[in-house]
């Protein structure tokens, strides 16, 4: 009896060991697919460690050497020549991208002309880039860029500039492109132009207004015309003389002579220039100043006297001429 109680208590754990035994011997590596607490082990491995170093994307390894000049590190580390057209020899590491382009080019293989250039940047000399001839290419360049279109050269020009190659001053500009040194000015018409217009109407070439307004004359209409008097270039109050008809002065409005003829011919350029003159006078004091600024020697001085001088002179004479 006691015996056979001692085998019932035996014999699950000779079954469990021959189990396991065989298990062994078949390769299985789970022969004990739980731990001491009895929780699975299954699926709980830890990875292989590896000695090889690990490279984030996108960066270069670590131990990659610098190539030389005129070559790139790609991502996988090889050195690879840069693709710059000829116009560098120097590429950003990973992407390739060319710096300090020349030859007037730029892109990221140095692969298209600068804005304000023209031309083919990948043939080389003497396709390479060159100032846009708008109009004149090296000598008189105004355009922002250009392209070619059915075999011609068009211009983008500056604000001041129009046609196709820039050849003409833009309305409200005056100048000559086409002559060496000579650039679009703003046309100045003191103001007294077509307040409907967006710019001052101005001959395109010479800059005389046309069209002045307000009772003004003159080249940038400056002055007020026969029969008015006042300021037009900065209060623009020319009003109509106080004399029964008769002329004035036209800065104080002063009535004149009943025999008073106007001035013509020679008579006339030098009334108009000491009206001229006038004008200039009242941006000396302004301009005094500016000039003494940059240059407080005898030279500057003397220039400002010289100046003075040449509006003294003329109104001296014109008085003395109104006594006669």
């Amino acid at each position: 009896m006691a015996l056979s109680s001692a085998w019932r208590s035996v014999l699950p754990l000779w079954l469990l060991w021959s189990a396991a035994c065989s298990r062994a011997a078949s390769g299985d590596d789970n022969a004990f697919p739980f731990d001491i607490e009895g929780s699975s082990a299954v699926g709980r491995q830890d990875p292989p460690e590896t000695s090889e170093p690990r490279v984030a994307l996108g960066r270069l390894p670590p131990a990659a050497e610098k190539c030389n000049a005129g070559f790139f590190h790609t991502l996988s580390g090889e050195c690879v020549p840069c693709d710059c057209n000829g116009n560098s020899n120097e590429c950003l590491d990973g992407s390739g991208y060319c710096v300090h382009c020349q030859r007037n080019t730029t892109g990221e293989h140095c692969e298209k002309c600068l804005d304000g250039y023209i031309g083919d940047s990948i043939r080389g000399a003497p396709q390479f880039c060159q100032p846009c001839p708008c109009p004149l290419p090296h000598l008189a360049n105004f355009a922002e860029s250009c392209y070619r279109k059915n075999g011609a050269v068009r211009c983008i020009c500056n604000e001041n500039y129009a046609g196709p190659n820039c050849e003409r001053c833009a309305p409200g500009y005056y100048g000559n492109p086409l002559l060496i040194g000579s650039t679009c000015k703003k046309c100045d018409c003191s103001g007294n132009s077509d307040p409907n217009l967006i710019f001052e109407d101005c001959d395109e070439v010479t800059g005389q207004c046309r069209n002045c307004l307000r009772n003004t004359t003159g080249f940038k209409c400056e002055r007020c015309a026969p029969g008015y008097y006042g300021d037009a270039r900065i209060a623009k109050n020319c009003a109509v003389c106080n004399c029964g008809g008769g002329p004035c002065d036209s800065v104080t409005g002063e009535c004149l002579e009943e025999g008073f003829e106007p001035p013509t011919g020679c008579d006339k350029c030098v009334w108009d220039l000491t009206d001229d003159l006038r004008l200039a006078a009242l941006s000396i004091e302004e301009g005094k100043s500016g000039v003494l600024s940059v240059s407080s020697g005898a030279a500057a001085h003397r220039h400002v006297n010289e100046i003075n001088a040449t509006i003294y002179l003329p109104k001296k004479k014109k008085k003395k001429k109104k006594k006669k």
